[in-house]
């Protein structure tokens, strides 16, 4: 779907298009710093750079539309997931940069910690 020349300028690509984001863009390729996860994390994890229908969905999401609607953020998930699936390719190629982007911005030691499995289980007596 994009072109893996390294001479591209994905920021150009993101400037000249005439898409109408609702988020600064910085805004949406940076993860958030105000979500429950952040508050909670006690350790100074480097989440993973958005990904592509992430950045979408965060756009959509501060829509007028979506935000007045009054829907549960489950409904607002499913209606802004249709609206993926029907977005044009040259759009979708728009957000993909973007997660281009994030994953530049993002620091270089980034590293994937499993978490341990909880002792849940039951034993049998």
């Amino acid at each position: 779907m994009l072109a893996t020349t390294e001479n591209i300028n994905y920021d150009e690509i993101v400037k000249k298009s005439n898409y109408k984001f609702n988020l600064p863009i910085e805004e949406l390729i940076n993860n958030s710093k105000a979500t429950q996860r952040e508050k909670r994390n006690k350790k100074q994890v480097i989440p993973r750079p958005p990904n592509a229908y992430m950045i979408y969905r965060r756009n959509k999401a501060e829509s007028p539309d979506i935000k007045s609607s009054g829907q549960s953020s489950s409904s607002k998930s499913i209606l802004i997931a249709d609206m993926w699936k029907n977005e044009t390719d040259k759009n979708k190629q728009l957000f993909f940069i973007l997660s281009m982007l994030a994953e530049k911005n993002c620091p270089k030691d980034l590293k994937y910690v499993q978490k341990k499995p909880s002792n849940t289980s039951k034993s049998s007596k």
